[in-house]
């Protein structure tokens, strides 16, 4: 592969991952709601809600890689293919490794538990099937 191409899908890796971290928090933040929400109407959330959410925030995690693609690479070399060529791959890649983790029985298995990124597996396969689906869709565009 040619060393600038390279560099072009690191600096897009290093924007998926700024991205993912900025996601986290704030999908973090919509669960502590989500939890006070619980505590004043009673209303129980389930693991598919939990898994929704980590669904869409990777669809956003791989959305905001494309702006935070913008801040590394000069704006008029960015297309949807070059952009979400890395994120579906890095993406898939993450969905093996955490299918490998869980059956080592390294991962929480419940979407109910607490449910950051890097401590449940459902959830993390969650986020990146969002993240992988979208950037298969965008690469199309």
């Amino acid at each position: 592969m040619h060393s600038s191409m390279l560099t072009t899908h690191l600096k897009i890796f290093l924007a998926f991952l700024i991205s993912t971290f900025v996601l986290c928090v704030l999908n973090f933040i919509a669960q502590i709601a989500l939890i006070f929400i619980d505590i004043i109407s009673r209303w129980e959330s389930t693991s598919a809600l939990t898994i929704v959410l980590w669904i869409v925030t990777g669809v956003f995690g791989a959305i905001f890689t494309e702006s935070a693609a913008g801040l590394f690479i000069n704006k008029n070399q960015i297309s949807y293919r070059l952009i979400h060529t890395p994120v579906l791959f890095v993406s898939l890649a993450a969905i093996l490794l955490a299918v490998f983790l869980m059956v080592q029985g390294e991962f929480i298995a419940d979407p109910s538990e607490f449910t950051l990124l890097f401590s449940n597996g459902i959830v993390f396969i969650s986020y990146f099937i969002g993240s992988a689906g979208f950037a298969f869709l965008a690469r199309k565009l």
